[in-house]
């Protein structure tokens, strides 16, 4: 996240994720920009509230990480909309339970890597030449790369990828 001691003050950071509560970077100055997939708009939208509040800029982004095109655009929108890009935070996961793992269809295995792994990398690759020394990537991991449950085992396959 940004950080005064780390950051400018106004640093941009581009944050795709699901619209879960997170310590927010516009507390300590940045401006937001939050891909999130279109039917997660009304938690999309509480979380601008809360940014806005803190009385910084919020872009908000929707479309599917899965799709490369689409990381490069969140990328491209948050330099448009901020003039740079000091912050990028890999937080969105797609997570599903499965008693067994016959259960789990090769689509969606392909889908949970599509989301958890290929749009992280996506997203650093498009950020990178555009962010300047002192600049920050945040990618996010869990419990389950360490200690995974079986019924989350696509998910938890990705997060020790």
């Amino acid at each position: 996240m940004a950080s005064s001691k780390t950051a400018p003050r106004s640093s941009p950071a581009a944050i795709p994720a699901s619209a879960a509560p997170w310590p927010s970077p516009s507390r300590e100055g940045a401006d937001v920009l939050v891909s999130y997939l279109p039917e997660e708009e009304d938690d999309a939208r509480e979380t601008a509230r809360w940014v806005e509040q803190d009385g910084r800029r919020f872009v908000l982004v929707p479309g599917n990480i899965a799709d490369q095109e689409h990381c490069k655009s969140i990328v491209e929108r948050a330099v448009s909309e901020f003039g740079r890009l000091d912050i990028l935070v890999n937080n969105a996961a797609l997570q599903r339970t499965y008693e067994k793992i016959e259960d789990i269809t090769a689509e969606e295995w392909d889908q949970t890597f599509r989301v958890n792994v290929h749009a992280m990398f996506y997203l650093c690759q498009a950020a990178v030449q555009y962010m300047r020394p002192g600049a920050a990537i945040v990618n996010t991991t869990s419990i389950q790369s360490k200690d995974p449950s079986p019924q989350l085992l696509a998910y938890a396959a990705t997060k020790g990828a």
